[in-house]
């Protein structure tokens, strides 16, 4: 078998573990997490749970098919000898993902929310009641639940440690403790709670999903329009071989792609970019009546202007090794 096509096969081949793989990670990863939040103290955690698995792989496998595009670029540096059929390979499995396979998951996703609506099947989302004859710290004060109803109030005392000399009171049937996130238990938030960073990381990504289940759910063309991030995204591939340096081709593409999330993210939300995007769309949407014109306009000229700086530098690189040849 020709070197060209051997590694052809091995980046389709790459391109499916992937997807495989990313979508099975996110999946026990979203699990597990899920798992912690729902933690009483004093409780044993379950390991596992097949439908928070399954509605987690439904969730990110989108998430890891408009990404599986930034990892295939990874694997052409590293393979710098590339042909144009791999990247032709590469273009037609990333524009697989967004057309066909990333609308297929978010229609999947409604069927199951639907179904689930209608069987009343639904994951246990009542709350734990948390544990008793735990120490539990909010603000200035700590509080110890010596009884515990079936309806989460509580009694005990609470211990104030903001004065010096730490006056006591009791409490009767009272509302458990807020927590800042989404755990049951503040013990369990104060031990498993997510940095602020990554926290954040994770709102971003929320809103992404959010806007692309948005626009899928709107119908194909809107989709579409929604897709010229993926034309974008795709196109960062003429950055591949912007240094001889790999590591520094690396950090490009990873700027560019999440610089390129990012700018759409921000479109779609109340941002400085919001009245220039106003006064655009007022002309564009004379002519472009679905989607957001402006947002689609700037993907297309982006993703044009890669592409061209890909190829400049694709034919400069051919012209370099064929003179190292002579």
């Amino acid at each position: 078998m020709k070197p060209n096509i051997s590694n052809a096969l091995k980046l389709l081949v790459s391109y499916f573990c992937i997807l495989i793989l990313g979508t099975f990670l996110c999946a026990i990863l979203y699990t597990i997490y899920i798992l912690c939040t729902n933690l009483v103290a004093g409780q044993t955690l379950s390991i596992f749970d097949l439908s928070l698995f399954v509605k987690g792989a439904i969730i990110f496998a989108p998430v890891v098919m408009s990404l599986s595009g930034m990892f295939m670029i990874f694997y052409l540096i590293r393979h710098s000898s590339a042909s144009w059929l791999h990247l032709t390979l590469y273009c037609l499995l990333y524009a697989s993902s967004w057309i066909i396979l990333m609308p297929l998951c978010f229609s999947l996703e409604n069927r199951v929310l639907k179904a689930q609506i209608e069987d009343e099947i639904f994951i246990n989302e009542e709350k734990p009641i948390v544990s008793p004859d735990y120490f539990r710290k909010n603000l200035n004060c700590v509080y110890l639940y010596s009884d515990v109803t079936d309806e989460n109030l509580v009694s005990g005392m609470c211990i104030e440690i903001s004065r010096g000399e730490g006056e006591v009171h009791t409490f009767k049937n009272m509302a458990v403790l807020p927590t800042n996130e989404i755990f049951v238990d503040s013990i369990i938030q104060e031990t498993m709670g997510l940095p602020r960073l990554v926290s954040d990381v994770l709102r971003y990504g929320d809103s992404i999903l959010a806007i692309s289940r948005e626009a899928a759910l709107r119908g194909f063309l809107n989709w579409l329009c929604f897709a010229s991030m993926g034309l974008a995204l795709m196109a960062v591939a003429g950055s591949r071989h912007l240094s001889s340096w790999r590591i520094v081709n690396v950090i490009v593409i990873l700027f560019l792609t999440f610089g390129i999330l990012t700018f759409n993210v921000i479109n779609y939300e109340q941002s400085f970019i919001t009245p220039i995007q106003l006064y655009f769309n007022s002309y564009l949407e004379k002519f472009i009546k679905i989607g957001n014109p402006f947002l689609m306009v700037c993907n297309f000229l982006l993703a044009i202007i890669l592409f061209v700086i890909g190829l400049v530098i694709d034919i400069k690189r051919k012209k370099e090794i064929k003179g190292q040849a002579k």
